[in-house]
C-alpha cells in the first residue's frame, strides 16, 4: 500500500511538471521545429530558436525520461512515432495545442487558487485561452459544415471568432465579437475578404442585427460563457434574437456537464476533459456548464424550436440546433 501511495504521489507530480514543460516547449517552437526538421541536436535547436542551451537540455532530458514523445540518437532529438500521432492530433497547421488553455490560459488561476480560497479575484490569461480554442476549432469543422450544407442558410454568423471555423464554410460569413483585437486576429488568419466582421456585444442585437438577411444561421462555441450569470440570460438573448433575426437558426457547440452516475461508462479522456471544463469555468465564474437536459430545454423553449441535439464525436461535445421564431 505504501508503494502505491508513492506511485500516486510521484506520478501526479511528474504529470504536473511535464504539462508545464510541454506547453513552454511548444510555445518556443521546439515541437514544430523537430517535426519539420528533426533530428536536431540541442545546440542546433537552441541556436535556431534563440533558446538557452543548458535549460533546453535539462527540459528535453526530463521529457524524454518520463514520456514517449521524443527519441534521442547520435543525430540528436527527434519526435517518436507516438509523438507524431500526438502532434497530428493536437496540431492545426504549425500550431500545436500542448495544454494551451489548461496551462497557458489558466496558469495564473492555478497559481492564485490559494488567494481565491481567501476571497480574492483571479483572472485567466485570455489570449492564451483564445489560442487554445483556435487550435481545437478544427475539430468542430466537420459537424458545422454538415449542418450548414443541410440548412443552406442565407448567411452564417459566428459569435466569438477565436475558432477559425468561418474560414472553412461557404457563402456569406460574418464574425461577431466585442473584442477588436479578436476580430483583427481572426481577419489576419482568415485572409478572406468575403468574411465581414462586426464589433458588437451579442447581448445587444438591436445594434448589429438590423441589416442581416432572413434565413441565416448563428453559431458559437461560447454559449456556456454567455450563460456565466445563468441560463436565464441566454434564454432572454434567444428571445431577443428571435425578434431581430427573421427565420434564423441557432447552433450551440457545447460539451454538456456529465452526470456522476455515468462515470463508469464514459471514456476516461471524455470524463477527465469534462471535469476540467467544469472546473476552469466555474472556478472563476466566466462560464456555466449545463447538463444535456438543460441545454435541450433552453433551445426548445418559448421563441424557438429544438431541431436536433447530436454528438459531434469529439470529447462529448454536442451540436444543439434550434430554429428561432
Amino acid at each position: 500500500m505504501s508503494r502505491e501511495a508513492e506511485h500516486w504521489f510521484h506520478q501526479r507530480a511528474a504529470f504536473y511538471v511535464e504539462a508545464q514543460l510541454l506547453f513552454h516547449l511548444s510555445q518556443a517552437g521546439v515541437f514544430t521545429l523537430l517535426r519539420r526538421d528533426g533530428p536536431l541536436t540541442t545546440p542546433e535547436i537552441a541556436g535556431r530558436l534563440a533558446l538557452s542551451e543548458s535549460v533546453l537540455q535539462a527540459v528535453l532530458d526530463y521529457v524524454h525520461g518520463v514520456d514517449d514523445l521524443l527519441v534521442r540518437s547520435e543525430l540528436g532529438w527527434g519526435v517518436s512515432a507516438f509523438g507524431v500521432t500526438v502532434l497530428e492530433r493536437y496540431g492545426r497547421g504549425e500550431r500545436i495545442n500542448f495544454f494551451d488553455v489548461r496551462v497557458g490560459g489558466y496558469g495564473p488561476v492555478w497559481e492564485g487558487v490559494g488567494r481565491m480560497l481567501r476571497g480574492e479575484q483571479v483572472s485567466r490569461h485570455g489570449q492564451a485561452a483564445a489560442e487554445g480554442v483556435y487550435k481545437v476549432g478544427a475539430r468542430f469543422a466537420p459537424g458545422v459544415q454538415a449542418i450548414v450544407q443541410e440548412l443552406r442558410p442565407s448567411a452564417v454568423l459566428e459569435v466569438g471568432v477565436t475558432t477559425g471555423l468561418l474560414e472553412d464554410l461557404p457563402g456569406a460569413r460574418i464574425g461577431l465579437d466585442r473584442s477588436r483585437r479578436a476580430l483583427d486576429q481572426a481577419d489576419r488568419r482568415a485572409a478572406d475578404p468575403a468574411i465581414s466582421w462586426i464589433e458588437a456585444d451579442v447581448f445587444d442585437p438591436a445594434s448589429w442585427a438590423a441589416n442581416l438577411p432572413a434565413g441565416g444561421l448563428l453559431f458559437s462555441v461560447h454559449f456556456h460563457e454567455l450563460a456565466a450569470q445563468g441560463a436565464h440570460r441566454v434564454a432572454k438573448l434567444l428571445d431577443e434574437l428571435a425578434d431581430h433575426l427573421d427565420g434564423w437558426s441557432v447552433l450551440a457547440l457545447e460539451q454538456p456537464r456529465l452526470p456522476e452516475a455515468d462515470r463508469g461508462r464514459i471514456d476516461d479522456a471524455d470524463w477527465l476533459y469534462a471535469q476540467a471544463n467544469v472546473l476552469i469555468h466555474h472556478l472563476i465564474g466566466n462560464g456555466r456548464i449545463l447538463p444535456h437536459h438543460e441545454w435541450t430545454e433552453l433551445f426548445g423553449a418559448s421563441s424557438r424550436t429544438l431541431i436536433s441535439a447530436q454528438p459531434l464525436g469529439y470529447l462529448g461535445y454536442h451540436a444543439y440546433l434550434a430554429r428561432l421564431g
